[in-house]
């Protein structure tokens, strides 16, 4: 385009290189061409800013569209987190409730197993006694008692001991 022009003010002035006129037609050709090439150089600006505005707002909408994809990502991942946090906390209380049941049933056979033990004793203590007492009748009833008072007496004492409260009713 700029070639154009050059001729064209070349050959205007080749025609006419005596008037006054046309020496004033060519000044205002060149001076046409220079605002043309001036206002060429601003549109040539505004169509790069505006080519970089365009490419600015196209970069923020698709920042815009990430950024909201990551949202709806987040959000999906917050719901998944709580879910599991429910989860967890069912778990913990089911976990809590069995451990207190777990204390109050070793609680109750600790003390099973106490009373046991203390009727145990009772038991070995009332045989034992049975045992004193049958021992020192026998002592005393010894030496002018006959076999057959003896006999009588073992099965006196079996007798009691079977009446005494066996160890397994305890448990």
């Amino acid at each position: 385009m700029k070639y154009f022009y050059e001729q064209e003010v070349q050959s205007l002035q080749t025609k006419h290189l005596g008037g006054n006129n046309e020496r004033l037609t060519i000044e205002w050709l060149q001076q046409s061409v220079g605002e043309l090439r001036k206002q060429l150089v601003e549109l040539q600006q505004i169509a790069s800013n505006a080519m970089r505005d365009v490419t600015t707002r196209t970069q923020s909408w698709e920042d815009l569209a990430t950024i909201r994809s990551d949202f709806q990502q987040l959000k999906l991942e917050l719901a998944t987190v709580k879910e599991r946090q429910q989860q967890t906390e069912v778990y913990i209380q089911e976990l809590r409730e069995e451990t207190q049941q777990q204390e109050e049933d070793f609680r109750r056979l600790l003390q099973n197993k106490h009373q046991t033990q203390q009727h145990q004793t009772q038991q070995q203590q009332q045989q034992q006694q049975i045992i004193k007492d049958a021992s020192a009748s026998q002592d005393s009833k010894s030496s002018s008692s006959s076999s057959e008072e003896t006999m009588d007496e073992i099965e006196n004492i079996q007798d009691q001991l079977k009446t005494c409260p066996s160890s397994s009713s305890g448990s």
